[in-house]
């Protein structure tokens, strides 16, 4: 649920930042695939972390 959470308030940060941080670009439908990308890459890290703590412990 962390994941689910964060995602759409970065996305909101981003929003509302862009147009001082991309020199007037403002997001509109890109939103969604940022939304996407930022779930994507979060359960990625989650899994990723997971796998090698199960490596650790069947190498032991």
């Amino acid at each position: 649920p962390l994941i689910a959470i964060a995602s759409p308030i970065l996305c909101f940060i981003l929003d509302v930042n862009s147009e001082q941080w991309f020199g007037g670009y403002q997001f509109s439908h890109e939103r969604l695939i940022l939304n996407a990308f930022f779930t994507f890459m979060g359960l990625l890290f989650l899994t990723m972390g997971k796998d090698r703590k199960r490596l650790l412990h069947e190498r032991v």
